[in-house]
């Protein structure tokens, strides 16, 4: 989950996802594809982001036997400058990164 840094780095914040950094993540090992998505306002009553706003989540579907590995793999390409963060990237707090097993396969 991430956000732009402000309203008005919002376009050139979707540019660079959308037409740079998902084909870069891609290329990597066991990356086999990806989806964003915007938040929209809560439906509930209650704030239940616990302050923080992450207004962008970019979800990656990853196939690979040690996700761990898989993970490791991502955060080295990053170390290596193989994602330059653009200005319109907020730095602060910065994005939040969570892998996730699957553990059922889809029911309707």
């Amino acid at each position: 989950m991430s956000a732009p840094t402000n309203p008005e780095s919002e376009d050139a914040y979707n540019d660079w996802y959308d037409n740079e950094h998902l084909d870069d993540v891609l290329e990597l090992a066991g990356y086999q594809a990806a989806r964003r998505y915007r938040a929209v306002p809560n439906p509930g009553p209650d704030d239940t982001s616990g302050g923080i706003d992450f207004s962008y989540m970019a979800l990656y579907e990853v196939e690979a036997d040690d996700l761990k590995a898989a993970h490791a793999n991502l955060l080295e390409a990053a170390g290596k400058g193989a994602f330059p963060l653009p200005d319109s990237f907020r730095q602060d707090p910065g994005p939040v990164v969570q892998m996730f097993e699957q553990i059922t396969e889809r029911s309707k």
